[in-house]
């Protein structure tokens, strides 16, 4: 009887062992994957979307006049009274540092002959993506959307975004990096204060 109690101890002890040690196959033995920061932070039409937290500081958008514009000069071809710009983020508090996966989004739209807001011409973006995407500019992506006829604003408020191969309107886009990289002191962003 002994050696049957020595017997059942010790199927149970190594049943013990076995389901003890497969509880956790997807670390494979290594319980510090938690610890490493692998996460790959990739832009979707859904974060997109989510960039409608009204961002207000200081001289930001939304701009009602020309003279409150003159916080950037937009983009190639703009001056700085020839734009309105509506500035958004999904951050809820834009003020404090960026994070991996946060978004700002700035819809640009055209002036009117009377100094009113015209059409939207376009929506630019920044992603802050992990850290060692793009150590040049802060780890920003830079997207361009141009207004598109086809889209439905009130479904997409920022426009469509491109496909991750349009490197003209998505990744490291040399004229957003250039001209962000004179604000490095502030994280590549013209729209927060130093």
């Amino acid at each position: 009887m002994k050696k049957l109690n020595y017997l059942l101890i010790a199927i149970m002890f190594s049943l013990g062992m076995f389901l003890f040690s497969c509880d956790d196959d997807d670390n494979n033995g290594d319980d510090d994957d938690d610890n490493h920061n692998d996460t790959t932070f990739t832009l979707s039409q859904d974060i997109l979307n989510g960039s409608i937290n009204e961002v207000k500081i200081g001289l930001i958008g939304p701009f009602t006049t020309a003279a409150d514009s003159v916080i950037s000069i937009g983009h190639p071809g703009d001056d700085a009274d020839s734009t309105f710009r509506d500035v958004y983020s999904n951050m809820a508090d834009a003020s404090l540092a960026a994070q991996p996966g946060d978004l700002i989004t700035k819809r640009t739209y055209a002036m009117n002959g009377d100094g009113s807001r015209g059409a939207l011409k376009a929506t630019f973006a920044m992603f802050k993506r992990e850290s060692g995407y793009n150590t040049v500019s802060g780890d920003w992506e830079y997207v361009v959307m141009p207004f598109d006829s086809t889209n439905d604003y009130t479904l997409n408020p920022n426009g469509l975004l491109p496909a991750e191969d349009v490197t003209s309107l998505r990744g490291k886009i040399g004229s957003c990096m250039d001209c962000h990289s004179t604000d490095g002191n502030n994280d590549y962003r013209f729209v927060f204060p130093d």
